[in-house]
């Protein structure tokens, strides 16, 4: 299914235990968009979650209100166990982003224009 722009994305990954002892487990997700150019990098590293995930159930990373506009991406991710690479795949699931008003002006702005949305306001002076 799609993901929408502006809704929650929800990434899960599913893993399958190829050893029975490990300290530490990292899970770190790339985005490119359709020019191969990176517009997101997240990883449990970030949460200093290493030795806090279980690889014998399913892990769940939650993009709060889908900062994409419309187009295709590719997701790319790496599995590090005890600091080791144990998984790495490249451009490994492509999604689509379906358009949505944003900003709520009506307005769907190209996806040549950008890739991401930028929350903002205007202020008047």
């Amino acid at each position: 299914m799609p993901a929408l722009s502006g809704e929650d994305l929800y990434l899960k990954f599913n893993f399958t235990r190829n050893t029975d002892k490990y300290k530490t487990a990292r899970l770190s997700i790339q985005i490119d968009d359709f020019e191969d150019k990176t517009v997101a990098w997240i990883s449990t590293w970030l949460y200093k979650m290493e030795d806090k995930i279980n690889v014998d159930k399913p892990l769940t990373f939650v993009m709060k209100n889908c900062l994409f506009n419309s187009g295709r991406f590719y997701l790319s991710y790496k599995l590090e166990i005890d600091g080791s690479v144990s998984d790495m795949v490249k451009n490994a699931i492509k999604f689509d982003v379906h358009p949505h008003d944003y900003y709520g002006t009506g307005i769907l702005v190209p996806p040549n224009m950008s890739s991401l949305w930028m929350p903002f306001e205007v202020l008047k002076q």
